[in-house]
């Protein structure tokens, strides 16, 4: 007992002061739009868009997942309750970029038939509409991120951060590897079937999609990892890939442009806490465990803003 609570006490300290570094792999950066000169910084380098006369703006719609949806827990929230669309998450930072009006209607949970179909929320016994029923041919532009769900993201979060914070071996990889891969073979079908959809409804738009930013780059060590075996730490690492080459492909094959912030690897769960694009526990960063933070989003609406 007082093992553990000496090292929960360690665990908010190292994460408050950001004693460790990340360093680490690509992520799929190459090539993609994005922001950083290679340098490690709190700040994301500002692209600072001329706004221009509402008659002018670009009709927008936010579509997407958690990832899309969720940035601080203590920022004002729209949408029903049980989507958890943060007000900072990067459709709510393109919003604010006087270059759109529209709305985002990203949501918690999402996967890619959420996109075409109806989504069932288990929480409250509710279902919402498609997601692309609020699209029409005046949209000019839509933002994406689907399809972590699809591989049960879920569960590989709930795994990671039930021995994060339980303070006990992994062994996530065993246990959910397998039928992530199968649900992998899948994915591209299914995300192809999300952009046939959106261009049904909204013929004259353009389409910017998201990559998954990581939690773990190769190289990380830090607290939060500690009861994360290496076995686990390589497969997240290769799962977040995998998944970030998919949606990259199914993006270029679609038409549509993927982007993903430069240096991404250097902002990771393990980043120092005011430079972290993702955080496992979000106790000091006030993100949601095993999602992007406010500045995490920021950097993606700068990706995204730049490709426009």
């Amino acid at each position: 007992m007082i093992f553990t609570t000496i090292l929960q006490r360690l665990m908010v300290i190292f994460s408050a002061i950001g004693l460790i570094f990340a360093s680490g792999s690509s992520f799929l950066t190459d090539g993609s739009s994005g922001s950083g000169d290679g340098s490690s910084s709190s700040e994301v380098e500002e692209f600072e868009p001329t706004p221009v006369a509402p008659e002018d703006r670009l009709n927008y719609v936010g579509l997407g997942d958690s990832y899309a949806a969720l940035g601080s827990k203590d920022v004002e929230h729209t949408g029903p309750e049980n989507c958890y669309r943060s007000s900072d998450n990067y459709g709510g930072n393109i919003l604010a970029s006087g270059l759109v009006q529209g709305q985002d209607i990203s949501c918690s949970g999402a996967e890619t038939d959420s996109i075409t179909g109806w989504q069932y929320k288990p929480d409250d016994d509710s279902y919402l509409p498609p997601q692309v029923d609020v699209l029409s041919e005046e949209t000019d532009l839509i933002t994406l991120t689907i399809g972590a769900n699809d591989l049960g993201y879920w569960d590989i979060k709930n795994c990671f951060q039930a021995h994060i914070t339980g303070f006990t071996q992994s062994a996530c990889k065993d246990e959910l590897s397998e039928t992530v891969s199968a649900e992998l073979q899948a994915l591209p079908a299914k995300l192809d079937d999300v952009y046939a959809e959106i261009d049904t409804k909204a013929p004259n738009a353009r389409v910017i999609t998201g990559g998954y930013l990581p939690i773990i780059a190769a190289g990380d060590t830090c607290v939060e990892l500690a009861f994360i075996s290496r076995p686990d730490r390589e497969w997240i690492i290769d799962f977040t890939n995998e998944l970030n080459t998919a949606v990259k492909e199914a993006a270029e094959r679609n038409g549509a442009t993927y982007v993903m912030p430069a240096n991404v690897e250097d902002h990771t769960g393990c980043a120092p806490v005011n430079q972290r694009y993702v955080d496992f526990t979000g106790a000091v960063t006030k993100a949601y465990p095993f999602h992007p933070t406010a500045l995490g989003h920021k950097a993606m609406a700068q990706a995204m803003l730049k490709a426009i």
